[in-house]
């Protein structure tokens, strides 16, 4: 009877550790990453428009430079300043007090950045930047929306990250399953080593 009692205990350590241990389903976010826009129309960097000249660490526009973009997000950094205005159908950035501006333009509303944010209803199809605009750097995307979910990503990496994370199976479950297993093999490996005798 106490060798069935033993031989019974280990079935059930040894089975409990081999469901735990196949059902352990690890969170896999080691590709997790914050995706680069890929739709960029301009940037400064590497753009080698005649309109646009190096200057002191910067870049200047020499001449008028226009972008005929039906959807867009401009990111610019100006310490020389920079001011904007519509005209007609088009968004006109130049010379001016502001420094850093961001716009966000889809579905005809023009979201504007800087100290505070605001939005308006527009109708745009063109990016002009005009002769004299001084910037540090310049990116024009033309998909708003990769653009705003790499700066959700980027905001909230640690978060994403972590959650992902919490999505799998906790750590402990796979050495809690090994372990019932050694032990049940182990209950087993007693009941026919001490050769157990059975009581009737």
């Amino acid at each position: 009877m106490y060798r069935k009692i033993v031989y019974v205990l280990g079935f059930l350590l040894l089975s409990l550790g081999a469901v735990l241990t196949a059902t352990y389903s690890p969170a896999n976010c080691g590709g997790l990453a914050c995706m680069l826009p890929s739709s960029v129309l301009f940037d400064a960097n590497l753009n080698t428009t005649p309109e646009l000249a190096s200057s002191g660490g910067g870049f200047v526009f020499t001449s008028n430079y226009s972008l005929n973009v039906s959807r867009f997000v401009v990111v610019l950094d100006s310490p020389a300043g920079t001011s904007f205005h519509i005209e007609n159908d088009a968004l006109v950035l130049e010379s001016g007090p502001l420094k850093n501006l961001t716009f966000i333009y889809s579905n005809g509303t023009l979201e504007i950045r800087r100290d505070e944010r605001g939005k308006k209803p527009v109708n745009l199809r063109r990016l002009i930047f005009r002769k004299g605009l001084k910037v540090e750097s310049l990116t024009v995307y033309g998909d708003p929306r990769e653009y705003l979910d790499f700066e959700y990503c980027s905001k909230h990496f640690d978060e994403l990250k972590r959650e992902c994370e919490e999505s799998g199976s906790p750590a402990y479950q796979l050495y809690s399953g090994l372990l019932l297993m050694v032990f049940g093999l182990a209950v087993f490996g007693f009941g026919m080593l001490r050769g157990v005798p059975e009581v009737i």
